[in-house]
């Protein structure tokens, strides 16, 4: 065996689209190539939808681009800073939870959180909320 050709390339975003419940992704790698709805590839647990400008990474097992899947995509100008060892769950719109060894930060840009269903427990030495609290019910 001679070696493997390089099996990875850096790529630019442009579409997104869900096909039988697959994210495919296209665009078009840092020399012209274009590659069109491979597979968007993550881990278990976790979901995400990179948006066109997004810069990310293409797999070809084997070096077969036509078996090629997208990862690890991110817009730079849209990744918030953390300190080592800290982590963050972030969108493209500015909302996030950052977990630091300071505690956690939750910012919704858009002063909105819902929930929906079941109860939230909050354990922590002291809550600070900055902005007005409106309760729709009792407080015990």
């Amino acid at each position: 065996m001679r070696g493997y050709s390089n099996q990875f390339t850096r790529v630019e975003i442009e579409s997104t689209r869900y096909e039988n419940g697959q994210l495919l992704v296209s665009g078009r790698a840092m020399a012209g190539e274009r590659f069109e709805d491979l597979p968007w590839h993550e881990p278990h647990g976790f979901h995400s939808r990179p948006h066109k400008g997004s810069v990310g990474h293409l797999s070809a097992p084997g070096g077969r681009r036509e078996q090629g899947f997208v990862m690890a995509a991110s817009d730079p100008a849209k990744v918030p800073q953390v300190g080592e060892g800290d982590a963050v769950v972030y969108d493209q719109h500015g909302n996030l939870i950052k977990l630091t060894k300071d505690g956690i930060t939750v910012d919704y840009q858009s002063r909105t959180i819902t929930h929906t269903s079941g109860d939230w427990t909050i354990n922590c030495p002291t809550l600070t909320l900055n902005g007005n609290l409106e309760v729709n019910g009792n407080i015990h």
